[in-house]
């Protein structure tokens, strides 16, 4: 499919991949225990770029952990979204927004967030504080 211009419909697409891209950090880290050679795989090209399965799966269970219940219109609502954001990113690449040092700084600052938040939350399942921790250490930061 090859498309020049983004079509009306494909503007609540967008939308929803925004939403999708604040959950994407939470994800990381449970993608990891799923096989790797699998989520590599090609889920859809758009204009000769793949779209990996593992950004399918990421804004799958985006929707299921806001109540989506799995269905063929689920997994074609992700597909359409994979779709959109690709045909976006190539039109933002031909109009030359990718060359942009802010545009460039907000994707690299946007790449740092998602590595910090998928740390953090490595950190915090590797040793978890106990409710009593918790407690003493928001008592500590009130007082400050």
């Amino acid at each position: 499919m090859k498309l020049t211009t983004l079509k009306p419909k494909y503007l609540s697409q967008v939308v929803f991949g925004m939403l999708c891209l604040v959950s994407f950090s939470a994800m990381a880290v449970e993608a990891k225990a799923d096989s790797q050679g699998a989520l590599a795989k090609p889920f859809v090209t758009v204009n000769g770029l793949v779209q990996t399965t593992a950004r399918a799966e990421l804004l799958l269970r985006e929707q299921l952990g806001r109540g989506a219940t799995v269905s063929n219109e689920l997994r074609l609502s992700v597909r359409d979204t994979l779709i959109s954001l690709a045909l976006m990113e190539q039109q933002a690449r031909s109009a030359g927004l990718d060359k942009d040092a802010l545009v460039q700084a907000q994707v690299e600052l946007a790449r740092q967030n998602i590595l910090a938040q998928v740390w953090q939350q490595k950190v915090l399942s590797e040793s978890p504080f106990s409710e009593a921790e918790f407690q003493a250490e928001y008592a500590l930061q009130i007082a400050l």
